[in-house]
C-alpha cells in the first residue's frame, strides 16, 4: 500500500509538471500576436510619421490606401503569428508528455488509480494509449480467496448443489472449458470444481488459461481423484500465479476415464458465456483457441481462490 501511494504520488507530481509546461508555454505563444503586432504599429508610425489620412499609392492602374495595406498585411502576419503559435503549442504538449514515466501516461489514459501491468500473464499491447495494461486492487476486501469476492463462472448459491445445472460425465482426455471473469489483482492458489453426484473412480487435472489462451497454470498432471459428490473439490496448483484483474480467463477441466460426472452450465440459465469441449490425451494440456460461442453442458461450475 506504501508503495502504491508514493508511486501514485509520484505520477500525479509528474503529471502537474508537465500540465503546468505545457500550461506555460501556451500562455508565453498567446502573447507572440499581441507583441508581434505592437512591433508593427510602431513601424507603421515610424514610416509614415503623423500622417493619419490616406495616402494614395499607385499598383499597376489601382490605387489603394495605406490602410487598406497595412489591414492586409495585418491579416497575414497574425495568420502567420497563429499558425506558429498552433504549431509551437502542439510540440510543447508532446515534449511534456514525453518526459513522462510510461506508467503516468497509462494513467493518464484511463485515469488512477491504477499498478503497474502484469508482463507475463495476459498478453500485451504495443502502445500504451490504444488499450492500457491497467489492473486494479480490490478495495474493502482483505482476503479475495474468501466469500463474495471470489471469481466464478456463474454466481454460485441460489440453487442446491445437487439441482445446480446439468451432470456431465467425463470423457477421456476431453478438456471442458469455460470462460471466468477475475474483476481485481489477485493471486490464484486453487481450482474448485462442482463434482457431480458419480465420484471416486477417474483423476482429473485442473488448467488455467489466459484470455489468448495460453496456459497459465495446471494441478499435477497425475491427475487427482474426484471426491466428494454433489460438493466443490478443491485442485491445488502446481504452484500460485498472480493474476491481472480485471481481465477474462479460462478454466478447464481434463479426466482419464468416463465414469465420474461433473456439474456444468445448462442451457438457457446464463447470459455472457462461452465453453468448449476439446479432444485430448489425458495429461497433455495444450493451448488453445479461445471459444466464441456457447455450447451447454460442457461449460464446468468452478471458483477461484
Amino acid at each position: 500500500m506504501r508503495d502504491n501511494i508514493r508511486a501514485r504520488m509520484r505520477h500525479i507530481s509528474a503529471a502537474i509538471f508537465a500540465l503546468a509546461l505545457a500550461l506555460a508555454g501556451a500562455c508565453s505563444l498567446a502573447l507572440l500576436p499581441f507583441l508581434f503586432r505592437r512591433r508593427e504599429m510602431a513601424y507603421a508610425r515610424a514610416k509614415n510619421g503623423a500622417c493619419l489620412g490616406p495616402v494614395p499609392v499607385k499598383t499597376g492602374t489601382h490605387l489603394l490606401h495605406t490602410r487598406e495595406l497595412e489591414m492586409r498585411d495585418n491579416i497575414r502576419a497574425r495568420m502567420r503569428h497563429i499558425s506558429a503559435a498552433i504549431f509551437a503549442l502542439a510540440l510543447a504538449g508532446a515534449c511534456s508528455l514525453a518526459l513522462l514515466p510510461s506508467e503516468t501516461r497509462i494513467a493518464l489514459a484511463q485515469g488512477f488509480p491504477f499498478v503497474s501491468p502484469f508482463t507475463s500473464v495476459q498478453p500485451q499491447n504495443t502502445t500504451d494509449f490504444s488499450n492500457p495494461p491497467i489492473s486494479f486492487q480490490a478495495q474493502g476486501v482483505t482476503n479475495v480467496s474468501t466469500g463474495t469476492a471470489v471469481p466464478q463462472t456463474v454466481p454460485i448459491g441460489s440453487v442446491a448443489y445437487g439441482s445446480f445445472g446439468n451432470a456431465t460425465t467425463y470423457i477421456s482426455g476431453q478438456v471442458f472449458l469455460m470462460n471466468i471473469f477475475v474483476p481485481f489483482d489477485m493471486t490464484v492458489t486453487n481450482i474448485n470444481v462442482l463434482n457431480g453426484g458419480t465420484v471416486g473412480t477417474n483423476a482429473c487435472i485442473v488448467v488455467l488459461y489466459n484470455s489468448a489462451g495460453t496456459v497459465l497454470r495446471t494441478s499435477a498432471l497425475a491427475g487427482a481423484t474426484t471426491a466428494g459428490a454433489n460438493a466443490f473439490q478443491t485442485y491445488a496448483l502446481t504452484s500460485s500465479i498472480a493474476v491481472q484483474g480485471p481481465g477474462r480467463y479460462f478454466v478447464g477441466i481434463q479426466c482419464n476415464g468416463a465414469t465420474d460426472n461433473v456439474r456444468t452450465v445448462a442451457a438457457s440459465t446464463f447470459a455472457g458465456l462461452v465453453t468448449q469441449s476439446n479432444a485430448g490425451v489425458f495429461a497433455t494440456i495444450p493451448a488453445i483457441t479461445p471459444p466464441t460461442t456457447f455450447t451447454a453442458n460442457v461449460g464446468p461450475i468452478v471458483y477461484l481462490n
